[in-house]
């Protein structure tokens, strides 16, 4: 409600638009902890591209950015994390009805300082 700053990108001045920051590292190379994301929801997924990163929020709050993919199980999706230590940040199936908002990524602006 209240930003520490504004930022001025003329193809993401849109009020469907909200830029967050990143945190974490499953999305290593992609995004960086630290980058700024832009986020535009999608009110209606039903339907949606597949193979795209997509901001979730899960009906139990929890809040991730990964590339979602066709899940080898029925009404699942497989979220999968860009870093190569799939140890630390597996790829996770998740049922279809877990997912309460998505949001498209639109851009992402790298934090080199971080």
């Amino acid at each position: 409600l209240h930003p520490e700053f504004n930022i001025d990108f003329a193809p993401a001045n849109k009020d469907t638009i909200t830029w967050f920051r990143g945190k974490g590292n499953s999305m290593l190379g992609e995004i960086n902890s630290g980058d700024y994301i832009a986020l535009e929801e999608i009110t209606n997924f039903d339907w949606f591209p597949l193979g795209r990163v997509y901001g979730i929020i899960t009906k139990n709050g929890f809040r991730t950015i990964k590339r979602i993919v066709k899940s080898e199980l029925e009404d699942h999706y497989l979220l999968k994390a860009s870093n190569p230590d799939k140890i630390s940040h597996p790829d996770q199936d998740i049922p279809k009805d877990m997912i309460c908002k998505l949001f498209k990524v639109m851009y992402v602006i790298k934090d080199l300082d971080e």
